[in-house]
């Protein structure tokens, strides 16, 4: 899903990509790997271990915008 979202490179010209996350590794790989971000799997795993993330872009599938924006603002992330 990650590389569906290339156009976020505007996000880059306010901030710093971190980490990026999709369900299949090969996909955001290229995407974290563009930008020097670190690259996960596991949402909870990434919302958990980056304590330097200030802002987070859901751009996953449609099906799963709701499960993962309640993850982040239950750990008091912004959320776009």
């Amino acid at each position: 899903m990650a590389k569906l979202w290339k156009r976020a490179w505007l996000m880059d010209k306010f901030g710093t990509f971190t980490a990026v996350f999709d369900i299949v590794l090969e996909s955001d790989k290229g995407f974290a790997t563009e930008y020097g971000a670190i690259s996960y799997t596991n949402i909870d795993e990434l919302l958990t271990l980056e304590k330097e993330v200030n802002v987070v872009f859901i751009c996953t599938a449609i099906g799963l915008h709701a499960a993962h924006t309640i993850k982040a603002f239950k750990r008091n992330f912004h959320i776009l």
